[in-house]
């Protein structure tokens, strides 16, 4: 291709605590070119926060790294191949950003483009059964079951004879980022010697433990 064009994907989801790829590629007017390139992904906006770059010179393939945000970042496409690809390693729930790669020829003559519309990246997460307590009151004996999970997993129990019990609170966690996809499902007047089940749904998965 003779002109500048980018192609990027509208929307990338990915399971937290996994890793993903976020593609990128471009097209430019030299048709043979081998100085430098250099790759910046940014976050939130076309001139949001960057959070990586990197620059290839001469013949290397070898992009050597200036910013690394999170130390999460990594480029996994080949800049002389018009890729500037962006893997992130270990995504956590604070990753649900809109992404925006820019490639950088030579700025001064106006070598270089960004994706004006970006990546939008979504993370869930199946539920996570965290902890399951028995709290031993002075007059009851209740159970409590803290899960995690996006969307929010409802919690379930069962007790003896497979019969579900109407929990007395359901309560999400504070909604700060780390915890707003923390919710906890407690039941009062639970018999000792019996075995209950927590269980924690969502539209990616269900997890259950027995106490």
């Amino acid at each position: 291709a003779n002109f500048w064009s980018m192609k990027v994907f509208k929307d990338v989801t990915v399971i937290k605590g996994t890793s993903v790829v976020l593609p990128c590629t471009f097209t430019h007017p030299d048709a043979v070119y081998s100085r430098r390139i250099t790759a910046i992904w940014r976050i939130r906006g076309f001139d949001g926060q960057e959070i990586f770059c990197c620059t290839v010179e001469g013949t290397s393939a070898d992009c050597i790294v200036s910013k690394n945000e999170k130390s999460r970042y990594r480029l996994v496409g080949d800049l002389r191949q018009n890729n500037l690809s962006l893997q992130i390693d270990n995504v956590r729930y604070e990753d649900s950003e809109k992404y925006f790669c820019r490639v950088e020829l030579n700025k001064k003559a106006g070598g270089f483009f960004q994706t004006i519309d970006g990546t939008a990246l979504h993370v869930i997460a199946p539920p996570t059964i965290l902890n399951l307590t028995a709290i031993h009151g002075t007059a009851e004996f209740s159970l409590l079951c803290l899960v995690e999970g996006k969307p929010l997993p409802t919690i379930t129990w069962i007790g003896p004879g497979n019969r579900k019990i109407h929990l007395t609170n359901n309560t999400g966690m504070d909604s700060n980022n780390s915890l707003q996809y923390q919710i906890e499902g407690k039941i009062q007047n639970v018999m000792e010697g019996e075995i209950y089940i927590c269980k924690a749904d969502n539209k990616y998965g269900t997890a259950e433990q027995n106490i």
